[in-house]
Order: structure tokens, then C-alpha cells, then sequence
């Protein structure tokens, strides 16, 4: 059974409510409630599931007494009903599970009651498999995978806003930063709103999979979103790890390896997110700088063949790195292929540099032939 009461000032809408919320047999009513104290007091002693609560009342704020009783019961489910769609973006604002408009009728409440059943049995799975397993990859395009599948997202902002907050690695998220970043152009008014119902929205898509309550919020120095995803496996994760093992002295080749074949492109490289872009444009350096490690040490253990596709990824990403190219030559030097390395050189040098930079190549073939080792013998950077 799922127990329920409901505050209404109004007592012919509490009837009514009550009439409708007679007709399904699955339904325990165990108060109905004009005084939002009583209600709460209610909320505090019954073991209640759902709540059903007037947004708009003549001496009590809907919004402030559902936060009370979210407070008091953090599992409880809420409810907003109201004769006003204009509040709806307030309600969006505390994880409430449905908003309906009066007058209520028997279609719409079993819609909310079906999303109430399915919440709960996410839960329930939740807890027959322990944590959920979740993946959640940011380089190339981002993609979040539970056991439930891959997670679709019903707009662009909802995935955009999953992104910034994830980009912020499970900190909490300033609500002005959070609309400078995705709203940029809006009024205050517009863009709160815009940002009640993306969060909305996102914690249903995510509930869909059987993420519920990983946005959590706050109230304080004007209010904050944080994702708490402290057990999903991450590329980012790999990535970091891969580089700050290197960076601390040791190159763990494996994970090199994996952590260049996860890059995909780059940071969020599918999408057109501009707050992303001075983090792509570090994490491609570093991208840079674990693929010189491994091509060094691929080099230094004769595996020559295997260096040659991670140099021209590097001479990809860099076109005019000189560096980059005078390993390349050296390269085809080392792999006994002397024509191919002076085609190289002589492609480099008139076309990339003479043609489309206006200057010569800094080092003559004679030069980088003298002896070719010698290029691997140090990290370079990427000039």
C-alpha cells in the first residue's frame, strides 16, 4: 500500500482529492490536512510514502513545508498540486517527484502513482545489488552507463548540465556560476527558471537508470548543485592517474596505453561547451606529453613499430611542433626506411614550414641523420 496525506488550506479541494485518491485500491489515506503543523506532525509519526502538498496557501509557503518534511523524512516522495503551472519552476527546485495542476483527476494522479512504483523499485534493486556500477566517460563524447544501460537524456541542457557538474569533479557548483555558464545571455528571472527545470529534468533522466539522489543541493551563500557519483568508474579518472603516475617518476605503460586509447579526440570533444575548452586544451598537453613518454619508451625497447602510430597522433594534434616532426624522421631513420624519412623531412620543410609558416625548418636532414637515438634520448616538450 502506499500511504499517503495531503495539505490543502482549502477543504472542498481536500475532498476532492480525497475522492480521487479513493479510486485506486493501492492507496492507504492516512490524514488529510488544512493546518501545514498538523501535517508536519503527521510526517514525523506515519510511516508515510507520499505526500501530497497545496504549492500556494494563504498562511503557509508549500515550498518551505515541503523542504520541512523532506527534512524530517529525507525518503519521503512530494507532490505539488496547485491551481497556478506559473510555480512550477519553484517546485523544480527541491527534487519533488511530480507536479500536477487542480483540478486533480484519477488519469494524472495514476501517472504520478506509476512514477512513485518505479522510483521505489529502483530502489529496491538499488539495494539487492549494492551500488549501482556506472561509467561515466568525458573524453570524446560524454557517456553515462548504469546496469540499466546507456543513459539517454531528454534535452541538450540536462546532458550539459550533467557535464559541468561532473567537470567540477563532485564539488558543489555556485547557482550564478551554474547560469553564467550554460545561460549566459538570459535575464536572472528566465534563467533561475531555466535551471529549476534542467535539474528537473536531469534527475529524471537519471532516475530512469536508476541514479536517484545523486544531484544534491544547497541552500547556503545563495545555493549550490554538487553530483555525488563517488563509485562510477571515470576515463577522467584513468587519465589523471596515468598522468600523475608519470609525472611522480614512474610510467606505468599499461595504463599509458589505456589511458591514450580512452582520449577519443579530447575533453568533451563532441560537444560545444565553451566553459569546457580551457580544460580540453590543458588535458591535450598532458595528452601530448604521456604520448612522448610512451613513444620514448616504446623506442628505447626496439619496439619501433608500435611508436610509430602514437608520433602521428602527436604530429596530428601539433602540426607545426618541430619537435614532433624531427622525431618522426629520426623514426623512419631508426626503422631502416631512409626514403621515407627524407620525404618526410622534405614534405615538412617546403610545405608546412616555407609554404604555410613563411620560415624554414630549424634542422637540416643531415642533422637529424647524424644521429637519430639521440632525439629519444630526452623529453623534448612540444616546441
Amino acid at each position: 500500500m502506499i500511504k499517503i496525506i495531503v495539505l490543502d488550506d482549502e477543504r472542498v479541494a481536500l475532498r476532492q482529492m480525497k475522492k480521487v485518491l479513493q479510486i485506486f485500491s493501492n492507496v492507504q489515506i492516512c490524514g488529510l490536512f488544512t493546518d501545514p503543523d498538523e501535517f508536519l506532525q503527521a510526517v514525523r509519526t506515519e510511516r508515510v510514502d507520499l505526500v501530497l502538498i497545496d504549492m500556494v496557501m494563504p498562511d503557509a509557503n508549500g515550498l518551505a513545508v515541503a523542504r520541512t518534511a523532506q527534512s524530517l523524512r529525507p525518503d519521503i516522495s512530494v507532490v505539488f498540486v496547485t491551481a497556478y503551472e506559473k510555480y512550477a519552476a519553484e517546485a523544480f527546485e527541491i527534487e519533488a517527484l511530480d507536479y500536477v495542476l487542480k483540478p486533480l483527476d484519477g488519469k494524472r494522479l495514476g501517472r504520478t502513482l506509476q512514477r512513485f512504483l518505479r522510483r521505489q523499485e529502483t530502489l529496491r534493486d538499488g539495494q539487492r545489488k549494492g551500488r549501482n556500477a556506472i561509467s561515466v566517460n568525458c573524453f570524446g563524447r560524454l557517456v553515462i552507463v548504469t546496469e540499466q544501460g546507456k543513459v539517454r537524456f531528454i534535452n541538450a541542457k540536462a546532458e550539459e548540465l550533467f557535464a559541468y557538474l561532473a567537470h567540477h569533479a563532485g564539488g558543489p557548483v555556485n547557482k550564478a556560476k551554474i547560469i553564467e555558464a550554460l545561460w549566459p545571455n538570459r535575464d536572472v528571472v528566465r534563467a533561475q527558471a531555466n535551471l529549476y527545470s534542467t535539474v528537473y529534468q536531469l534527475r529524471k533522466d537519471l532516475e530512469a537508470y536508476g541514479l536517484r539522489a545523486v544531484i544534491s543541493q544547497s541552500r547556503s551563500s545563495g545555493g549550490s548543485y554538487q553530483l555525488n557519483l563517488p563509485h562510477a568508474e571515470s576515463d577522467m579518472d584513468l587519465f589523471e592517474q596515468a598522468y600523475q603516475t608519470w609525472k611522480n617518476g614512474q610510467l606505468d605503460q599499461s595504463l599509458v596505453e589505456r589511458a591514450i586509447e580512452h582520449y577519443h579526440g579530447g575533453y568533451l570533444h563532441e560537444h560545444d561547451y565553451r566553459w569546457a575548452l580551457s580544460r580540453q586544451q590543458e588535458l591535450e598537453v598532458r595528452y601530448a606529453e604521456l604520448l612522448e613518454a610512451l613513444v620514448t619508451e616504446y623506442v628505447r625497447n626496439g619496439r619501433l613499430y608500435q611508436a610509430l602510430p602514437l608520433l602521428q597522433k602527436w604530429a596530428d594534434l601539433f602540426p607545426y611542433s618541430e619537435h614532433v616532426h624531427a622525431k618522426m624522421i629520426a623514426l623512419f631513420l631508426l626503422l631502416k626506411q631512409p626514403e621515407q624519412a627524407r620525404a618526410y623531412y622534405y614534405k615538412v620543410s617546403n610545405e608546412t614550414y616555407s609554404v604555410e609558416l613563411g620560415y624554414e625548418f630549424g634542422r637540416s636532414f643531415e642533422q637529424i641523420a647524424a644521429n637519430p637515438a639521440a632525439l629519444f634520448d630526452t623529453f623534448g616538450g612540444l616546441a
